[in-house]
């Protein structure tokens, strides 16, 4: 079954979906370890109504764009499986987040329909060219953004358009929705031990260390990595602006 919405249109998963192996950034291994702790929660705060449950996602409004000086964020369509297939099937570019390169165009147009399909997964698109050079998105409900009111950040861009600034650019415009536009209060982000590109981004847009996790279970790949797992609360996303 495919991901789908509520009626109130909040973003859902089925038991066997949930928080689907990512073509952006880490696959869908637990990284919290047997010594996980969740952060610390407001008692009230976890009684209050799901913020998602007002908010409409991507998916159900495909002419939501989000745009940065130089990029267009928009939903992937079948379409791009060319200029998707151009950057990933680069072994610098799947691998060290945990998914093969891609085979085929149609492999990527397969990738396309079933998992940047997801809601709050976009393009980057370069406003220059129009093309899509890499991808971005908010994952919901896996195993570290288990509430309604966090998800977590991914993403990835083609070897070409490296060293440019752009995923920071489009980084810092996803933090922005996602703590304005769809309300939430934690998102997440993490990389495997040696994606050093990965953990610069992350520690450039201001994301907390939180914890490193051995053996996290790597699907597409058929191994276990280490994982380091960073967060970034909407009270920090505020104070660094």
């Amino acid at each position: 079954m495919k991901a789908g919405k509520t009626a109130d249109h909040r973003p859902v998963r089925t038991e066997d979906e949930k928080c689907p192996l990512s073509e952006m950034g880490m696959g869908a291994g637990d990284r919290r370890g047997p010594g996980y702790t969740a952060p610390d929660q407001d008692p009230v705060a976890e009684e209050a109504p799901p913020i998602l449950d007002t908010v409409k996602t991507q998916a159900d409004e495909d002419t939501m764009i989000l745009q940065t000086e130089r990029l267009v964020l928009r939903p992937w369509r079948v379409t791009d499986a060319e200029a998707c297939y151009e950057y990933a099937k680069d072994p610098r570019v799947g691998p060290v987040a945990g998914w093969p390169v891609h085979t085929s165009v149609e492999n990527s147009r397969q990738v396309i329909r079933d998992v940047l399909s997801a809601p709050e997964t976009y393009a980057i698109v370069l406003k220059e060219s129009g093309v899509p050079i890499g991808s971005i998105g908010l994952k919901f409900h896996c195993d570290l953004a288990e509430k309604d009111d966090e998800a977590e950040l991914g993403f990835c861009l083609g070897v070409p358009y490296w060293g440019r600034g752009l995923v920071p650019e489009a980084s810092r415009e996803m933090l922005r929705h996602a703590f304005e536009d769809l309300g939430l209060e934690r998102v997440w982000c993490a990389y495997y031990d040696g994606n050093e590109k990965s953990k610069r981004v992350q520690e450039k847009l201001g994301f907390r260390y939180m914890w490193t996790t051995p053996d996290v279970p790597v699907p597409l790949l058929g191994e276990t990595r280490i994982g380091h797992v960073n967060c970034m609360t909407k009270e920090e996303w505020q104070a660094n602006r």
